[in-house]
């Protein structure tokens, strides 16, 4: 006797009574918490939106409840919560882990639970409807695996023709997956094996080429026409991805989402015949709103606009940077005249035309009233959605932002971050001079030495590295200024809030707060510069309720109390900001501490390969968990997932595993080792060696392996006994509260 899957048979020849009444799940109504997170970080913002308007910051630890599915954007899986205040926004997933009310981490439960056996009929199938669909897909092969992360391990297989709701998508491993509602839970499917639909899965959601007088959806993210025959249709956002199928010249599609940057390209995410891919930028171009509204009424647009649009006429669409340091040139040339340096990514510029010069391809754009190129590489067109989302986030009384000043040189400092994983140090200032070491993680940091360098077309900046000295281009790498520097000394983060109290202010106030209140309100044009008197009056009351309108989450009554200067000003109350993790993963039991001789062989048997082992810090107390990969004279390990690697990145004092080996932490830690109830007296060595082969468990943000020591165990290049090892060693078993 045995079970077999209700999705695998059918019924043949009656139909059997259920020995019992199958549960159904109720459908979860609208307001209703889903379950909670609680944070770990600190300062975490919520959003209005995923990747949006900044709200407020969060403190860590604290505990939210969630509503609905996670939202998948621009990398990340967002959930929306609310605050204490009954504040409703969006926090990203390395911000949170899902929780119980108190606190406590748990695994995110199953969409459907408790589920009683059925000895006969099967239950009938319930529908429960999905919260902030983006949209329904239709598998069109059996089989499908439902994974847990794109490309990740499978949980389960889907059968053909299953229709299910999708929330976002994510590329991995040259595909696209969509991140689904399936019975089995939430997971990822790969795009090559869905087509999207409407509800019901009748229809494509969006078709090809307009037919007599069509008549499409509206489309948020705008529309496109193929300018060449023959464009190759992509899986992912690259040259190189598969090809889904062709689509015909002058072919007019609904972009589905956000145009993509990959290798100087921009890629357009359309529904070409049911098949959702990628459109390569120079093989395309945005139809404008009344060419959209001519097509809809039967017109087929021109391959090329009637007029080629000039810095006169006005823009064409709007272009958004996306690193820092991006140069602004007055021709589509690297000799081109400098015109500006932007400093920060996100700066967004009216964009008038496409141009191809020396081999790349630049946009033309509008900087303060003058023609200006950039490089398309360092910038991508908007879409239409997202130009207005843009905007939506801009103080009310005017449509554009106040223009950012430059950092004053005398303002930088010596410190930089690599804004991108994997970063080369070379030898020399050349693309093609020898890598000396790689910066895995974006966020690593770089001392500037000071010489500088041009050379293939970059700016190169010599720096110390990685535990090197070496070179790397200046558009992978953020100069932070001295104010940014201290932050990333003090908290770890060089864009962390600063902490700061403020008095209440308003009609009659008086006196250098109010100054500064107007100043800043007046560089965000809520109020004129005459405003500034120092003086509380009538307009500063109308220039604060704008300003408490735009920004949301305030109560507009013109009053500047602590909560609208903390987000005019961007800081957190005193006392309110704790960067870092949030310490232990795991609460040990302590056993009478043993100090075991290494050379007995004990270890090897106690800690085998494979196994887990709680890692006890004896200073800090910290504990986190590490899986034994290998080692002969000692231990070698690896933090089983990222929030151990966060705990000992806490145990060490910085933000990322990549930091103990740039910070040249090369102490040896005591260590309490508990395994099979027992505890030992070990020695730590935390800084990442031997990747890649000593890399074996993803996604754990920690890139190779680390050493534990025991009594008398031994270097493995050297084979000797390192005597800053056994002085850790006899430390742990000192300090041990007991001993064996």
């Amino acid at each position: 006797y045995g079970y077999v899957r209700n999705d695998c048979y059918v019924y043949e020849g009656g139909q059997p009574q259920p020995s019992a009444t199958p549960y159904i799940p109720a459908t979860q109504e609208p307001g209703v918490a889903a379950g909670y997170v609680r944070l770990v970080k600190g300062g975490v913002n919520l959003r209005k939106d995923p990747g949006g308007q900044v709200l407020t910051a969060l403190a860590n630890g604290t505990v939210l409840p969630y509503f609905g599915a996670p939202v998948s954007r621009l990398g990340y899986n967002w959930v929306q919560v609310r605050t204490a205040d009954g504040t409703y926004g969006y926090v990203r997933s390395d911000c949170y882990v899902f929780s119980n009310e108190s606190g406590q981490q748990i695994t995110p439960p199953p969409l459907v639970t408790n589920v009683p056996v059925v000895t006969h009929t099967p239950a009938p199938v319930v529908t429960v409807t999905p919260m902030n669909a983006t949209g329904y897909l239709k598998l069109i092969k059996g089989g499908v695996n439902l994974r847990k992360d794109p490309g990740g391990k499978t949980f389960a297989q889907l059968d053909r023709n299953t229709v299910l709701p999708y929330y976002g998508f994510a590329q991995q491993g040259g595909y696209t997956w969509y991140y689904v509602q399936a019975k089995p839970g939430y997971g990822y499917i790969r795009s090559d094996m869905v087509q999207l639909t409407d509800q019901d899965g009748d229809k494509p959601a969006v078709t090809d080429a307009p037919t007599d007088a069509p008549q499409p959806e509206p489309a948020a993210y705008g529309y496109l026409m193929t300018t060449l025959d023959g464009v190759n249709l992509r899986k992912t956002a690259s040259s190189t991805a598969g090809i889904l199928g062709r689509v015909k010249k002058q072919t007019v599609l609904a972009l589905s989402g956000p145009i993509v940057s990959s290798g100087s390209y921009n890629w357009y995410p359309v529904i070409s015949d049911g098949r959702a891919g990628f459109l390569r930028g120079d093989c395309v171009r945005l139809l404008s709103a009344a060419e959209v509204s001519a097509w809809q009424a039967g017109t087929i647009p021109p391959i090329k606009p009637a007029e080629k649009p000039d810095s006169s006429q006005g823009a064409a669409g709007h272009v958004m940077t996306t690193e820092t340091s991006v140069n602004l040139r007055s021709s589509p040339s690297l000799q081109g005249k400098q015109i500006v340096q932007l400093p920060f990514k996100g700066t967004v510029l009216p964009y008038v035309a496409s141009v191809t010069s020396g081999g790349r391809l630049w946009y033309q754009v509008i900087y303060e009233g003058q023609t200006a190129y950039v490089m398309a590489a360092w910038a991508r067109i908007m879409t239409d959605k997202e130009y207005q989302e843009y905007i939506n986030t801009l103080p009310t009384p005017t449509p554009t932002p106040a223009p950012t000043a430059t950092p004053r040189p005398e303002d930088m400092s010596m410190t930089a971050i690599t804004v991108m994983d994997r970063v080369l140090v070379r030898a020399s200032a050349s693309s093609s001079a020898k890598t000396l070491t790689i910066l895995y993680r974006k966020d690593s940091v770089a001392k500037l030495l000071g010489p500088t360098a041009t050379a293939d077309g970059h700016g190169w900046y010599e720096v110390n590295a990685g535990g090197v000295t070496g070179w790397i281009r200046a558009d992978m790498l953020r100069v932070l200024t001295k104010e940014e520097a201290a932050k990333l000394e003090s908290a770890g983060d060089p864009d962390a809030p600063s902490e700061a109290s403020y008095p209440t202010l308003r009609l009659g106030s008086t006196g250098p707060e109010v100054t500064r209140l107007q100043t800043e309100l007046a560089r965000l044009n809520f109020l004129p510069q005459s405003g500034i008197t120092g003086d509380y009056t009538s307009d500063t009351v109308a220039a604060v309720k704008a300003y408490q309108r735009s920004a949301g989450g305030l109560i507009i009554d013109g009053v500047a109390g602590p909560n609208t200067q903390h987000k005019l000003f961007n800081t957190v109350p005193e006392g309110t900001y704790t960067p870092g993790s949030s310490g232990s993963t795991v609460t040990p039991v302590l056993y009478p501490v043993e100090k075991t001789d290494w050379s007995t062989g004990e270890m090897e048997r106690v800690w085998a390969r494979g196994e887990v082992a709680i890692l006890t810090d004896v200073k800090t107390r910290i504990s986190f968990q590490a899986k034994r990969w290998a080692g002969g004279a000692h231990i070698d390990a690896e933090p089983l997932t990222a929030a151990d690697t966060a705990a000992m990145c806490k145990i060490y004092g910085v933000r990322t595993a990549q930091e103990i080996l740039e910070k040249n932490l090369y102490e040896r830690r005591p260590l309490w080792v508990t395994i099979h109830g027992r505890t030992f007296a070990a020695s730590m060595y935390g800084v990442p060696h031997n990747y890649p082969d000593g890399d074996t468990i993803p996604d754990n943000e920690f890139f190779g392996q680390f050493c534990v020591h025991f009594l008398n165990s031994r270097i493995h290049r050297s084979n000797v006994i390192d005597k800053d090892h056994m002085k850790a060693v006899q430390y742990a078993y000192d300090h041990a509260p007991s001993k064996k």
